[in-house]
């Protein structure tokens, strides 16, 4: 699984423009297609109130996808909105320290990697050449037209936050040499060792009822 490594200048909460460009965020498969559980993209906060505020922001498509992304199908809106809440009073918990990094990673919907893999397909198409692959005609004026209006929606589709689903949001102390990191390393390896010696603090991940950080805060009555 691709990580994207994201800078600590992308602290305020902004998608990092590798991933919402959907080149280096995003892998494709030996066809050559998109492979949606891999396109990833994250919001990255210094400041844990910046979080919480983002993830109250953003509660109703949380909730939603835990719902939606439970392999058991046994995750209700209530246990959703628990979940949720125990995480944020983790966060908010916490001693306040300057070495920690906060974040958000999300994942291209399949529906969208879909669909974007179709419009690719008819992109290509049009810029073929009037006579198929290989021709020596270029492609006409109007075929040029309908390919950047497709690639204009295929890059408004990636910035689009509807086109992403919420996995996961987690907090890390950093390690002394450095940060440039996410938490797609710690899930994609399994370990927190993955993560270049940071410790995950807290975790929340939206298909994985129950899943948390060994060194969890103190959770909710």
């Amino acid at each position: 699984m691709p990580v994207c490594e994201i800078e600590s200048r992308y602290t305020s909460g902004r998608p990092c423009p590798v991933c919402a460009s959907g080149s280096k965020g995003c892998s494709r498969t030996a066809d050559g297609l998109l492979s949606a559980p891999a396109c990833q993209r994250e919001y990255i906060f210094r400041d844990r109130n910046r979080l919480i505020e983002y993830a109250n922001s953003h509660r109703a498509e949380w909730e939603a996808g835990m719902v939606d992304q439970d392999p058991t199908g046994k995750t209700t809106p209530a246990d959703a909105r628990e979940r949720l809440n125990d995480f944020l009073v983790q966060v908010k918990s916490a001693p306040s320290r300057s070495d920690m990094l906060y974040g958000n990673l999300m994942t291209l919907k399949p529906e969208k990697a879909a669909y974007i893999n179709d419009l690719e397909s008819v992109a290509k198409t049009l810029i073929a050449g009037a006579d198929g692959a290989g021709s020596a005609r270029p492609p006409s004026e109007q075929a040029r037209t309908e390919h950047n209006r497709i690639q204009n929606e295929i890059s408004h589709l990636l910035m689009d936050d509807a086109s992403w689903n919420h996995a996961g949001i987690y907090s890390v102390e950093l390690p002394q040499h450095g940060h440039n990191f996410g938490v797609s390393a710690v899930l994609g390896a399994g370990s927190q060792e993955a993560a270049r010696g940071a410790r995950l603090t807290t975790l929340l991940i939206a298909g994985q009822p129950g899943a948390e950080a060994p060194d969890a805060g103190p959770r909710s009555p």
